[in-house]
């Protein structure tokens, strides 16, 4: 390979594009059996591009990888 070019481009990444949460009913056994709780869980992800460039023999190649990170994960737990 005589000549390689390599270009890495990270785009804004948009925060809200793959968000989710959801909630799920749960007990905890260490506290009275007499207390009825919720637990609320949110989770939110991150969308990443990484594109890489590569030039060889007078022929373009383009490679992009989307990988989803997350980001944020958070649990409340309220009583009823």
């Amino acid at each position: 390979l005589n000549g390689v070019l390599m270009e890495v481009e990270e785009p804004e990444v948009l925060q809200d594009s793959l968000d989710g949460c959801y909630s799920t009913p749960s007990m905890y056994f260490e506290l009275p059996d007499s207390f009825q709780h919720y637990r609320s869980v949110f989770y939110s992800f991150e969308e990443q591009h990484i594109s890489f460039a590569l030039y060889v023999d007078n022929r373009f190649f383009t490679l992009t990888v989307t990988s989803l990170h997350l980001v944020f994960q958070m649990g409340v737990i309220f009583p009823q």
